[in-house]
């Protein structure tokens, strides 16, 4: 069997997050309740018909044209709307943490970005290894175990000026090829692609002068498609057919100097607009493979 590791893009991840996101659920299920008691105590329907429901999906929602319906009613509906909004919020958020929790006890090695500076496994992203309060960190998890993660100290200029560089892990695959150095990276937002084939670049340099297998990995924040542009051999990228993203977009994957030893593939293989609502992130939660 391969060698599984996980890896995600948690967005915010702090010690109470949890604990926040389930008060924040129960505060806004019991408004909800309140404002449907309230309607049905007036006499109001609190479940709109299939029209208004239609027009629901439309900016005539926030022109409040409703035909043939009172004030009281609208205003009813944009209550309703709003709490229900809010409490789809918290339960996304409940369900984020809950699984960022319960796959640290899941994965043999699990990697995590955008952890809050404040998270008591938090380790720093920047190349110098300080933390400051607005720092978006990572954590990784050996057997359950928050480990250090590996500075590597040759980044160029360019890359180690980052707030956020590489830093990596030596594991072993299921085979007889030797431990890959597994570099994890949330990459800069937005970036064309340019930094990022610049790391990989760097490191296949040094890894082909050493003869030894890499892969480079995480929400790398630019599309395979980009890194191809800018030099980097198509066959060394390893990613998935879909989204990672409810963008759509595919941001979260590996580039490797070993292509035929490494799988990436999600965790839940749904339609990318769907992965907020299943795991309550923006990106979906993913699998690397060492075989």
């Amino acid at each position: 069997m391969p060698t599984k590791i996980g890896f995600w893009n948690v967005e915010h991840w702090s010690n109470n997050a949890l604990l926040k996101a389930e008060e924040a659920e129960e505060k806004a299920s019991f408004a909800l309740e309140r404002i449907q008691r309230g309607a049905v105590q007036r006499g109001h329907n609190t479940k709109p018909t299939r029209a208004v429901t239609r027009l629901q999906l439309r900016n005539d929602w926030k022109k409040h044209k409703f035909s043939g319906l009172s004030r009281a009613e609208k205003s009813e509906l944009n209550a309703l709307k709003y709490a229900k909004g809010k409490l789809r919020i918290a339960q996304q958020k409940v369900r984020k943490y809950t699984y960022a929790r319960d796959m640290v006890y899941s994965c043999d090695h699990l990697f995590y970005c955008e952890v809050e500076s404040s998270h008591i496994n938090a380790q720093s992203s920047r190349f110098d290894g300080l933390i400051n309060p607005h720092l978006l960190c990572y954590a990784y998890y050996h057997n359950r175990v928050s480990t250090p993660l590996n500075h590597y100290a040759l980044w160029p200029g360019a890359i180690a000026n980052l707030d956020r560089v590489p830093k990596y892990m030596d594991i072993a695959g299921s085979g007889r090829g030797g431990a890959v150095r597994c570099y994890f990276w949330h990459a800069p937002s937005g970036n064309n692609g340019t930094i990022v084939a610049a790391a990989y670049n760097h490191l296949n340099t040094l890894h082909t002068n050493l003869g030894t297998p890499f892969v480079l990995f995480g929400d790398i924040n630019t599309e395979p498609k980009n890194l191809i542009l800018k030099g980097v051999p198509p066959a060394n990228i390893v990613a998935t057919d879909g989204g990672t993203r409810i963008s759509t977009r595919i941001l979260d994957y590996a580039i490797t100097n070993v292509p035929q030893r490494i799988a990436v593939r999600k965790y839940q293989d749904c339609p990318a607009q769907s992965i907020k609502d299943q795991n309550g992130s923006d990106h979906a939660f993913m699998f690397l493979e060492i075989t």
